[in-house]
């Protein structure tokens, strides 16, 4: 039998201590500098209106934020990568299970991710 599938309702990438800066178009990477969540991943319509990640300074203010909903998947960051620190790698394990989920929600494509900074 199959695993089942939990219902994630959004990402949270927990990136404190990791000095990211906010960007418009930011790239969520694996180990291998491979792409997890980006411009590929979204919709446009929804990314116009809602940005395509939220960043917030107060984790607790997660709690019912409509953006993640009740149940997001936690996720810790490993690092930033690029010129502008605006892209974040993230573990392989991790990255699978981002992409289980873009296969079979909805939820990248409506730009359900928030990534909590310093």
């Amino acid at each position: 039998t199959a695993t089942p599938v939990i219902q994630y309702t959004g990402v949270v990438i927990d990136a404190r201590g990791s000095r990211v800066c906010p960007a418009l178009i930011p790239k969520i990477l694996d180990e291998q500098g491979r792409e997890v969540y980006g411009r590929a991943n979204i919709d446009m319509q929804w990314a116009r209106k809602e940005g395509m990640i939220g960043y917030t300074k107060d984790i607790k203010s997660l709690i019912n934020n409509r953006r993640v909903k009740d149940n997001p998947l936690m996720i810790k960051a490993l690092k930033t990568k690029g010129d502008g620190k605006s892209d974040l790698v993230i573990s392989n394990v991790d990255a699978r299970q981002i992409r289980i989920m873009a296969e079979k929600t909805s939820v990248l494509r409506q730009c359900k991710v928030i990534v909590v900074a310093d």
